[in-house]
């Protein structure tokens, strides 16, 4: 495990949210509800499509938030397709448990353990994941 950093905003992480994968804008009337982060205002709507074998196929988002949350859910936009709702489901629960604890050992979510030294930028982090939880149950 290495030393929390002075700072979240590693390279990797800017690089997600300056070009963030799987933005997208949804229309007012859009179904997909919100998720918000009340303690700062973080603002996130997933829509996730289904493959016919049940996996996955894309997952897009539109967020309103810090750079934190906007990494986070690029991250969680490029890992996830390919993945059952159980698998995703499991990964979204290692993200909450390993955040708090301990370091990612490889990219993409590796660009999230400078936050781990941040409580509050940690609930930013973990919103998408949350909205994902919450979205496949």
């Amino acid at each position: 495990m290495t030393a929390p950093s002075a700072s979240p905003y590693r390279d990797d992480l800017l690089a997600h949210a300056r070009h963030p994968a799987g933005a997208a804008s949804f229309s007012p009337s859009d179904p997909a509800p919100r998720h918000v982060n009340p303690a700062c205002g973080d603002d996130i709507r997933l829509h996730l499509d289904f493959a016919p074998d049940g996996t996955l196929s894309a997952l897009t988002h539109h967020t309103r938030a810090c750079a934190v949350c906007t990494a986070s859910a690029s991250i969680l936009a490029t890992i996830a397709p390919g993945r059952t709702p159980a698998d995703l489901l499991a990964l979204a629960n290692t993200v909450e448990t390993t955040l708090g604890a301990s370091d990612f050992p490889s990219p993409p979510l590796s660009a999230l353990n400078a936050v781990r030294g941040f409580p509050a930028r940690r609930d930013c982090a973990l919103l998408p994941w949350r909205a994902l939880r919450a979205s496949l149950s």
